[in-house]
């Protein structure tokens, strides 16, 4: 079965959060806007620019999920940086500069970098 999740970074405490996307808090009768609910907890408010669905992929290492808005090293001994996206009609993949472009099928070979929320210097410094 599929494992749909998202992360996002909290309006109020500024640190990323992971779980599932709620759009609407029927517990209080509250609309957020954007909000996750980890396990067990209320749901927190989330900077909708922030929000990054998980990509079902893992890491060389296996140890850091993917999603989307992660930086990521290429694979094959290549140095360039890409970013994870999704389009509808094409699903997740990441790009590159000077036109690199990996698919979702070899999101497992990359190395995981930063993200492009908490660490946009990674991809100014490339």
């Amino acid at each position: 079965m599929r494992e749909i999740k998202f992360r996002g970074i909290s309006v109020k405490h500024h640190n990323m959060i992971f779980g599932d996307l709620v759009q609407n808090d029927s517990s209080t009768g509250r609309y957020l806007k954007v909000a996750i609910k980890e396990r067990g907890c209320y749901p927190h408010e989330v900077d909708p620019a922030t929000l990054g669905q998980y990509t079902e992929n893992k890491d060389i290492t296996r140890t850091k999920e993917l999603y989307v808005g992660d930086i990521v090293q290429a694979p094959r001994n290549c140095k360039t940086l890409c970013v994870i996206k999704f389009k509808p009609h094409v699903g997740f993949y990441a790009e590159g500069k000077g036109g690199v472009y990996i698919t979702g099928l070899s999101l497992d070979e990359c190395l995981w970098k930063g993200n492009i929320h908490e660490n946009a210097n990674l991809l100014t410094n490339e």
